[in-house]
């Protein structure tokens, strides 16, 4: 509902009584409101919806996955640069 610009001001104006309107627990909330993106996605949220959230902020998809991988945006564009991260063997 974030694409409509009524939906955003409703949302900027008051976050927590926006989110009343959805079917989301006080958890989800919170970590909309914190805007933890990791926490969003380890309790249900939709990296397409995540994304949304973060263009109402003004904020791109590349900063979100440089928070996600806890990086600076500067430090984790250079990573992308140098081909990204290296692949981690996974213990059996």
């Amino acid at each position: 509902s974030l694409m409509k610009p009524d939906n955003r001001n409703r949302f900027k104006s008051d976050e927590r009584a926006y989110l009343s309107d959805w079917s989301l627990d006080e958890a989800q909330k919170d970590a909309v409101v914190a805007r933890d993106y990791r926490r969003m996605l380890e309790l249900g949220g939709n990296i397409f919806f995540v994304l949304k959230l973060a263009a109402t902020d003004g904020r791109s998809t590349q900063s979100v996955a440089a928070s996600l991988a806890g990086q600076s945006v500067e430090d984790y564009a250079e990573m992308m640069r140098a081909g990204g991260r290296k692949p981690v063997a996974l213990a059996a």
